[in-house]
């Protein structure tokens, strides 16, 4: 699947501006080496504490036809980080007529950290780059993000959004060994040691500099099936 490259208009509130480009979202090449079925896969373990919060997608109840489904790339029960300045992506299946806003809210303080839009984005993988915003969360503190759809007036569409939450936690002990272990594959480290943002951006990292390795491919889908991201799979074109 070849990158989507439509320009979007953004416009940005709060701390600074940056620019948030879509990442190219895959799907399975025929030319590209065959994977075995058995082969080792990543594995995302969480850490043994509570959870941080619940990843939710929410709209109309109604059925439309053509409509966007819009995912953050967190766990059901939210997600850790041990960065002070993480990487949040999410996701849109179709063209959307409208405007994308999204906002990170630290709950205790009711503090918006990050709150930007753009206009009729495409369908793809986004990323917020939180060290582009100048945000550093604290340790032990939890996060609340989410990406609100709103459409465009005069049209039929209605608001859909996503959220999730994320924690940011001390660096797990066991992580340098797992680095050492895994060096030619960080992101399994990452996974294994409970610390999802970090898999899913090293992952991504790859995947970009190897469009066409359908190995990356097949890890990045399985660590989203384990979260209950399979629909962002399936809707992949």
């Amino acid at each position: 699947m070849g990158a989507i490259t439509r320009t979007f208009q953004m416009f940005i509130f709060g701390i600074c501006g940056l620019v948030m480009l879509p990442i190219p979202v895959w799907s399975q090449n025929p030319d590209s080496p065959t994977v075995s079925s058995n082969a080792q896969l990543p594995v995302y373990r969480p850490p043994n504490m509570g959870m941080p919060g619940r990843r939710e997608t929410g709209g109309s109840r109604r059925v439309i036809l053509n409509t966007p489904s819009v995912e953050v790339l967190v766990p059901r029960q939210g997600g850790w980080t041990a960065e002070a300045r993480p990487k949040l992506y999410w996701y849109l299946s179709i063209p959307w007529e409208g405007t994308a806003v999204v906002t990170l809210e630290n709950p205790k303080t009711r503090e918006i950290l990050v709150n930007t839009r753009m206009s009729e984005p495409s369908p793809g993988m986004y990323e917020i780059d939180l060290a582009k915003y100048r945000v550093e969360l604290r340790e032990g503190y939890t996060y609340h993000w989410k990406v609100s759809l709103m459409p465009k007036k005069g049209t039929s569409q209605e608001n859909k959004n996503a959220s999730g939450t994320l924690q940011r936690i001390k660096t797990p002990s066991n992580l340098p060994s797992l680095l050492k272990q895994y060096a030619d594959q960080p992101y399994f480290a990452y996974a294994e040691a409970g610390l999802w943002f970090e898999a899913v951006d090293t992952l991504q990292d790859q995947i970009k500099t190897q469009p066409d390795n359908s190995l990356l491919k097949k890890h990045f889908g399985s660590l989203l099936t384990q979260v209950g991201l399979q629909g962002v799979v399936a809707n992949t074109p």
